[in-house]
């Protein structure tokens, strides 16, 4: 009997610990021992996880190679795996896009846009003779690990681009302990004849002596990285969800994801573009690549340019028929509802794919930039919708109603084209702009879309001042300017904003108003993305603006003055100056 009480109170405290273990979540990965900075963010991910869901639910990683970890995935053995962009494609591709599903992707703080945030730099010493891909030719390379097959495949696609056999261009390939730095010791002892690391880790460990021994090869000019890179960029690391997730918990992890702090500059966002690596693993003829979905984004943007250049034509259509009779004039304005109906569910359907937060910076960049157009011709629609229940259409009122809807229809057309060309990683057509002409254009558009009376004052030099821009760029950047200044002013019964224009040793655009002090805070976290002082607002307009300004060597600048009242100054070189 004297043994029976313990063994009661062991069963009990055995029964108990079962019945109160916490869900377990296991989170998969590659194996990574490589020493960058975004692996160090992968470590502290997991950590922030652990810390984050404690008390909810018990985070377990675990390490497999990429056949076990593809299988796993496949077989939804695991919850989440974090991996590169091109095993995430290719574990999609093998089930036709059903098998996982992407929650977040790691933000490389040296580049424009998560899209472009991995790639591979070709490393050879200084003293050796390969300058071009073609040299490289029956040479050793040496690869970080067998494990990293991102890197290797980065630089097999570059050398199938150039028109060889990737897999028989080397005479030898050998895999490392996982480590970038012993690459870098491999080809500066002579042991390699080439290198390839991941792209920014000559950035991210600086050493002048090391450096000046080595020679980047194939080195690409992309000015959405801040980083020497020999191959195409390609989507960050992914964190995904497996088929079987538990989809409150997927929004769960993302939120918290989202609300990590930064390591060492890496933050996890939401969206990004898959289009290179989509390429990449046809160029190389990946297993199972076939049955790949064709669900990707700029087939929406595609899909929404045909809406705008449709409402085009009816518009036109609708010019030379409403003159002639009242019987068409009613034939139209019933097409007319229509068009506002499928405006009306085209905006709804933007507004929710923002709420979401999983259509990335670019998809948001959209959102956030047709709002205004659309707004624009919504209003338009409206009135023509009016006036014909009230009688008072006549033919001037509807092609001057026509002629503003055409307008904001290529407009919104222009800003769609200029965000694919963001991805698309082309240079922006930078032109001369008459700076006074687009502030008055702005200020136009604001009357056009705000919600109440805003008294613009300008004050303007005399003479033409000229700026070399992308013009939609900074049309949308001087609108986006004053749009926050308008509705910074919603408490004020008078509200007013002055708009000034300077050029001296270079062009300044301060824009002023009368909105209350701000606190602190948000003065800190103004041009940050995911800090908005706006309800649901994703600090999208003023990110937009500071990344545009210093694309065209310029800068956007918060200040305040005397009375604690907030000020914003766009600066941009003289056009002598940017010649």
């Amino acid at each position: 009997m004297k043994f029976l009480k313990p063994c009661i109170a062991l069963t009990v405290l055995v029964l108990s610990s079962a019945v109160y273990a916490l869900p377990e979540i296991t989170v998969a990965s590659l194996p990574w021992s490589e020493d960058t900075l975004g692996v160090k963010a992968l470590d502290s991910t997991l950590s922030y996880l652990s810390s984050e869901l404690k008390g909810k639910y018990e985070i377990k990683h675990v390490s497999l190679p990429a056949e076990e970890l593809k299988k796993a995935v496949t077989e939804n053995k695991v919850d989440y795996f974090i991996s590169n962009s091109l095993f995430y494609t290719s574990v999609s591709a093998s089930s036709g896009g059903q098998t996982a599903a992407r929650i977040a992707v790691l933000w490389n703080p040296r580049t424009s846009s998560p899209t472009y945030g991995e790639g591979a730099t070709i490393v050879v010493r200084k003293d050796s003779n390969i300058h071009a891909l073609s040299d490289l030719q029956e040479k050793s390379l040496f690869v970080p690990s067998q494990n990293d097959t991102f890197t290797y495949l980065s630089l097999l696609g570059e050398i199938a681009k150039s028109g060889h056999q990737p897999r028989e261009f080397f005479k030898s390939v050998e895999y490392g302990d996982g480590k970038h730095k012993t690459v870098i010791e491999k080809v500066l002892s002579k042991e390699a004849d080439i290198g390839v690391v991941r792209t920014c880790y000559l950035e991210e460990h600086p050493n002048y002596e090391v450096e000046s021994q080595l020679r980047v090869v194939n080195l690409k000019d992309f000015p959405v990285i801040n980083c020497k890179t020999s191959t195409d960029l390609y989507l960050g690391t992914i964190f995904a969800a497996t088929a079987e997730a538990d989809p409150y918990l997927n929004r769960l992890i993302l939120k918290t994801l989202l609300e990590m702090p930064a390591e060492n500059g890496y933050i996890w966002t939401a969206g990004g573009n898959l289009s290179a690596s989509h390429a990449l693993l046809q160029t190389l003829n990946a297993e199972q690549y076939g049955s790949l979905s064709q669900k990707f984004f700029f087939r929406k943007l595609q899909e929404h340019a045909d809406v705008l250049i449709l409402l085009a034509l009816i518009v036109a259509g609708l010019i030379s028929h409403s003159i002639r009779s009242n019987y068409l004039i009613e034939k139209r304005t019933k097409e007319l509802k229509e068009i506002q109906k499928t405006f009306n569910e085209t905006t709804q359907k933007l507004n929710n794919m923002q709420k979401v937060g999983l259509i990335g910076l670019m998809s948001s960049m959209i959102g956030h930039e047709l709002k205004q157009p659309l707004t624009i011709i919504m209003n338009y629609l409206q009135g023509l919708k009016v006036q014909s229940k009230t009688g008072k259409l006549d033919a001037k009122n509807i092609l001057t109603a026509l002629t503003q809807i055409e307008t904001q229809t290529v407009r919104a057309n222009a800003i769609i084209q200029r965000v694919r060309s963001y991805a698309k990683q082309e240079k922006p057509q930078v032109q001369s702009v008459n700076f006074n002409q687009l502030i008055h254009k702005a200020v136009t558009y604001l009357n056009q879309t705000a919600q109440r009376h805003v008294k613009v004052s300008l004050k303007l030099p005399k003479k033409e001042v000229v700026v070399q821009a992308e013009p939609t760029d900074l049309e949308l950047s001087v609108y986006n300017l004053l749009k926050n200044a308008a509705d910074a002013c919603t408490e004020v019964k008078k509200p007013e904003i002055t708009v000034e224009l300077t050029e001296d040793s270079r062009v300044e655009l301060k824009i002023f108003d009368n909105a209350p002090e701000i606190d602190e805070e948000t003065f800190k976290n103004l041009g940050t993305l995911f800090k908005s002082s706006k309800q649901n607002g994703l600090g999208l307009g003023l990110a937009i603006v500071k990344r545009v300004a210093e694309a065209n060597g310029g800068r956007l600048e918060f200040q305040k003055d005397e009375a604690g009242r907030l000020f914003v100054i766009l600066s941009l070189p003289k056009f002598e100056e940017r010649n």
